[in-house]
C-alpha cells in the first residue's frame, strides 16, 4: 500500500500504533523529523545490515531486520527512495509484516532544502552525519581526525557568529582594512539591500555585482552596453532568496549574514588568467598555497596546484579542479601574502585566505572555513593519509 498523502489524516490514522521505519538513509532522516513535528513516535528503524549505519538516528534505534526484537504486527513505512523500495516492499511482506506503507514521495515539509530549514540544532549532528555520506565517508564527530571530519566538527562547535561575520563579503572588509590596511582591498562600488535600489547609470562600464552571503555568486559585468539588467536582476533575486548556509552541508555562518548586493571594480582577467592564491592557514599560521587558474566563474571551471611555504609541489589537492599541465612559478609577492594570511587567520583554528597579485599590488578576495563544505570524496590526488595529514593540522578544543 502506497502513501497517498502525508496529511491530517494520515497522521491521526498512524499516530497511535506502533510504527517502524525501514531505511536509515536521507528518506529515513527527513521522515523522522516529519514524524517528530507531528508527533508522531517511531519505535525503531530498521535496516537489513547494520554494517556503517548510525546507532540511533535523532534518538531512535536502528536495528536490523532479522532482530529478536521486532514486532511483525507494528506498522512498517518504507521510507527508501527509489525502485528498490518496491523489492523491500516484496521482501517484507514475505518476513511476515501485516501492515506495509510504501513512501513513494517525501512530505512537502522536508523536500528539498525545506528540511534543513526545520532542524533543530540538536538535530543538526545527525542530520550532518547523514549529509557527509555524499562523499564516501563516515563521520566521526566525537573522536574527529582527518582534515574533512573536522570542518564538519567546527561546523557545529566552532565560533559560528564570527565566522559569519568574516564569511560576509561585504562587513569583511572593515576587519581587513583594520588588519592589513585598506590597500589590499578591491575598490568598492556599491552595496544595496535590493536590486532595484541599483542606479547602474552611476556604475563604470565594467564592474562585479556579487551576493555577500555564499559563494560562486557572481556576474560578471565587461561591457554595460551588453549587460542585460533583467537577466541579472533574476539571477540576482534568486540568489538573495536563497539560503546558501543549507545549500551544501550545515555551512551556517552563510545563514546569519545579512543578505546584500555588493559591486566592486572589474579586475582585467578575474575570470581567465588571473591567479586566486588561497592560503590554507592552521592556528593563525599559513601552511599551504593553493594556486588555481584558467578560471570560468560562470561555468565553474578552472586548474589547480598546491604548494609548501617552500613553494615544493604537494602531491594533494583540494576542490575538484584538475592539476596545471605546467609549473606555476613563485610569486615574488610570496612573503607579502603569508604575511597578510597570517595577520587575517590570526585567532582561527582553520581558515582559508584568498589573495591575487595585481599591478597595483596584492588584493584580497575572501575569508573562507569550510572550503568544499568538508567533503572531499576521495581520489587520485586526495587520498585517506592526504585527509588525515590536513586534520592534523587543525588542532580543536576536544584534541
Amino acid at each position: 500500500m502506497n502513501i497517498q498523502e502525508w496529511d491530517l489524516d494520515f497522521i491521526k490514522k498512524v499516530r497511535q500504533k506502533k510504527i517502524y521505519l525501514y531505511g536509515a538513509g536521507d528518506w529515513g532522516h527527513r521522515i523522522c523529523i516529519w514524524c517528530k513535528r507531528n508527533g508522531i513516535a517511531i519505535n525503531k528503524i530498521i535496516v537489513s545490515d547494520l554494517g556503517n549505519n548510525p546507532k540511533d538516528i535523532f534518538g531512535y534505534p536502528v536495528m536490523e531486520l532479522d532482530s529478536e526484537n521486532i514486532d511483525h504486527n507494528a506498522l512498517i513505512i518504507i521510507s527508501v527512495a527509489g525502485t528498490v523500495a518496491d523489492d523491500i516492499y516484496s521482501l517484507l511482506k514475505r518476513q511476515g509484516f501485516k501492515e506495509v506503507l510504501l513512501a513513494k514521495k517525501l512530505p512537502k515539509m522536508v523536500e528539498g532544502n525545506n528540511y534543513y530549514g526545520i532542524l533543530r540544532k540538536e538535530e543538526y549532528p545527525a542530520a550532518i552525519s547523514q549529509w557527509f555520506r555524499k562523499s564516501g565517508q563516515i563521520l566521526n564527530l566525537e573522536n574527529p581526525l582527518t582534515f574533512n571530519e573536522k570542518i564538519q566538527w567546527l561546523k557545529l562547535y566552532g565560533n559560528v557568529e564570527l565566522m559569519s561575520e568574516l564569511a560576509d563579503k561585504y562587513r569583511v572588509r572593515e576587519y581587513v582594512a583594520e588588519r592589513v590596511g585598506e590597500c589590499y582591498l578591491i575598490p568598492l562600488l556599491g552595496v544595496w539591500d535590493n536590486f532595484d535600489d541599483i542606479d547602474f547609470d552611476k556604475l563604470p562600464n565594467q564592474f562585479v555585482l556579487k551576493c555577500n552571503h555564499g559563494c560562486e555568486y557572481n556576474i560578471i559585468v565587461k561591457n554595460k552596453e551588453d549587460f542585460n539588467i533583467e537577466r541579472a536582476k533574476t539571477k540576482m533575486n534568486r540568489w538573495l532568496s536563497e539560503d546558501y548556509g543549507l545549500e551544501g552541508g550545515f555551512e551556517t555562518q552563510y545563514s546569519l549574514i545579512p543578505r546584500k548586493i555588493v559591486a566592486e571594480t572589474y579586475i582585467e582577467q578575474i575570470d581567465g588568467d588571473l591567479y586566486d592564491y588561497k592560503i590554507h592557514c592552521f592556528n593563525g599560521e599559513p601552511r599551504y598555497i593553493q594556486v588555481i587558474g584558467g578560471r570560468d566563474l560562470e561555468k565553474h571551471k578552472g586548474f589547480q596546484m598546491i604548494f609548501d611555504l617552500d613553494w615544493n609541489e604537494q602531491y594533494f589537492t583540494l576542490s575538484y579542479y584538475p592539476k596545471f599541465e605546467h609549473r606555476i612559478e613563485k610569486p615574488k609577492e610570496l612573503g607579502e601574502m603569508l604575511d597578510v594570511s597570517r595577520k587575517l587567520s590570526n585567532g582561527q583554528v582553520y581558515a582559508r585566505v584568498d589573495l591575487y597579485v595585481l599591478e597595483s599590488g596584492v588584493k584580497f578576495g575572501e575569508i573562507t572555513f569550510t572550503p568544499g563544505s568538508g567533503a572531499y570524496p576521495y581520489n587520485e590526488f586526495w587520498r585517506k593519509e592526504d585527509n588525515e595529514l590536513l586534520g592534523k593540522l587543525i588542532k580543536l578544543p576536544i584534541d
